[in-house]
């Protein structure tokens, strides 16, 4: 997500991982471009300012599209954490690598999460809900390879580009 927008939470997930930071790394990726609406520099600042801190979090700014593939099959889990996400399609695209999408409830692509089958939907408002999560997944690795395997089966089928077509062309008949 954007870096230097506030609403997009990775504070609340560097939060939520601090417990685990002995098992766990973090790559935040987003733009760091400032001219976005709704910018932060403070919040911006204070994700630079952890990773400078931690050496479990990495920060990789203006990623190139074209390189999201690998960065996606490099990891097990994708999080969106945003508030007022009209969609977030991120962690949608991750999942055709078999990387977990774990997504705010209240963002647009928590509708395509089956919990407990492709991937964890959490409630961002409620207190340690993100750290519950991730706890989970971290302390469970047959749930990892569960979840792995029913996003890449969801990235093939239901949101795949011959599924994409298939609505399509259902909306234009």
């Amino acid at each position: 997500g954007k870096l230097a927008q506030a609403r997009k939470r990775q504070d609340a997930l560097i939060d939520a991982l601090r417990p685990m930071s002995d098992r766990v790394t973090l790559t935040l990726v987003g733009s760091a471009d400032e001219s976005i609406a709704g910018i932060d520099v403070a919040h911006r600042d204070r994700l630079f300012e952890a990773a400078a801190q931690n050496e479990w979090i990495t920060i990789l700014p203006d990623v190139r599209f074209a390189d999201m593939p690998t960065l996606y099959a490099s990891h097990h889990i994708c999080v969106l954490p945003s508030e007022r996400e009209p969609l977030g399609s991120a962690p949608l695209e991750a999942m055709a690598y078999g990387t977990i999408p774990v997504i705010s409830q209240d963002a647009g692509s928590a509708g395509y999460i089956v919990p407990g089958e492709n991937g964890l939907r959490v409630d961002m408002s409620a207190h340690r809900a993100l750290e519950a999560v991730m706890s989970r997944l971290v302390d469970d690795p047959a749930l990892r390879v569960r979840l792995s395997g029913g996003a890449r089966r969801t990235a093939q089928t239901d949101l795949s580009p011959a599924r994409f077509l298939q609505r399509i062309d259902a909306i234009l008949a």
